[in-house]
């Protein structure tokens, strides 16, 4: 493998704040990854053909149509493909798979968190390559990570490229977690609920709430600004609800989050509430009226994948619960093995525009992950990422306190507990 260029963009720099290490030991702890499908003997054979002054003609004209300033524009790193002049995205699975094992070394991982794009670009599809595909990307990298922890699962959301092949595919995928072989986890029908420790998760296929939903393409201007858009995002008619339970999943999580008496409780899924790639705002736009009235009410914390970024968000959930005493913290986890910038024109524009953001911190053009510990009352959130040059060092880059934000609130938004 030859690195063709080295890329590390940091566009927003923040003092860390004070470490929660200093205290006793967390009750929980466990990693958040995502989008970590990308794998080099699994590239999509349209994705190789482009020589190296192409693909930068290539990358230069995305960089400039997803409205990034072009005077920032850099490359992810590129892997050469062996036998051939052609280059392809050079996949940081690897890299952050050794960057995870080792800040686990010296952190408490019980188990992993999988934001989803599990399997990049085309999921599974149903043919007789799909078991060693799914050895390949889901088990083989991470088999080092909690070896020695009888109990060590990695818990894992489907996502837009789960299901790109078909619903066979997305089948296929779930069966794999669901039969017990390995430590990949998932429940039919892809969302699910469970339990570790004190804390309750809820996992949601976001791809499938968004299939049932009216999504236009996402269009910045030269400042940032979103750009009405008449022009649709179509998923894929076999994403779409098709049984009483899949359209029941947002009910579903309603409830059983109501009736739950876990300490910690945390939801995650694919895609995103809110982020600053400038890419995905109209998914975004669509989830947050579906997700926030119950995320609000119930959840200490939302996590997702899908931008290819490192990020903390919050929304202040006045729009939910009439005031904003406790915001919703986002946690964005989507650069298990594929970089993306963000974009500092469109996060201004977010600031400016959406009274119930708050961006906290963000990195692009990077691989990483994030790590939660717990306590009984609060917890921190730790970003972390790993140079380009596959090391597998895990540096740490911010860390964010949690307060517990789960029973607060009634069904109503009124508080219930002092503040």
């Amino acid at each position: 493998m030859r690195l063709i260029d080295l890329a590390l963009v940091t566009l927003l720099t923040v003092t860390l704040p004070a470490c929660a290490t200093d205290k006793a030991a967390p009750s929980l702890g466990f990693i958040a990854l995502g989008d970590a499908g990308l794998h080099h003997d699994w590239y999509d054979p349209d994705d190789i053909g482009y020589t190296y002054e192409e693909l930068v003609a290539e990358e230069r004209a995305d960089w400039i149509e997803d409205g990034r300033p072009p005077e920032d524009f850099v490359l992810p790193p590129l892997y050469q493909v062996p036998g051939t002049d052609y280059v392809v995205e050079q996949s940081g699975q690897a890299a952050t798979a050794t960057a995870i094992e080792q800040f686990c070394n010296s952190a408490l991982c019980e188990f992993m968190i999988v934001l989803g794009d599990n399997i990049y670009p085309d999921g599974a599809d149903g043919s007789a390559t799909d078991q060693q595909k799914l050895m390949d990307i889901l088990v083989t990298p991470y088999d080092r990570i909690g070896r020695d922890q009888p109990d060590f699962r990695f818990y894992a959301a489907l996502g837009n490229h789960d299901w790109y092949s078909s619903r066979k595919g997305r089948d296929v995928q779930v069966a794999f977690g669901a039969s017990g072989a390995t430590r990949y986890t998932m429940e039919p029908p892809g969302f699910y609920r469970f339990r570790r420790g004190d804390a309750e998760f809820w996992v949601l296929d976001t791809e499938m709430l968004l299939a049932d939903s009216v999504i236009y393409k996402d269009r910045l201007d030269a400042q940032g600004r979103e750009i009405v858009n008449a022009e649709l995002d179509l998923a894929p008619s076999w994403a779409r609800p098709q049984t009483p339970e899949e359209y029941a999943q947002v009910e579903w999580l309603a409830k059983s989050m109501a009736a739950s008496d876990a300490n910690w409780k945390f939801v995650y899924g694919h895609h995103t509430l809110w982020s600053a790639g400038g890419t995905k705002y109209a998914e975004a736009h669509v989830l947050r009226p579906l997700l926030l009235p119950i995320l609000c009410r119930y959840a200490d914390a939302w996590f997702n994948g899908h931008e290819h970024d490192l990020g903390v968000f919050s929304d202040s959930c006045e729009s939910v619960l009439g005031h904003s005493n406790r915001p919703l913290p986002i946690i964005v986890s989507g650069a298990g093995a594929k970089q993306r910038a963000i974009n500092p024109r469109f996060h201004a524009y977010q600031e400016a525009t959406y009274p119930s953001y708050e961006g906290h911190w963000m990195k692009g053009m990077t691989w990483g992950f994030a790590h939660v510990a717990l306590w009984q009352e609060e917890g921190e959130v730790t970003m972390i990422s790993t140079p380009n040059d596959q090391s597998g060092e895990p540096v740490v880059e911010y860390r964010f306190p949690l307060r517990k934000r789960s029973g607060m609130f009634d069904a109503e938004g009124a508080s219930v507990a002092a503040n």
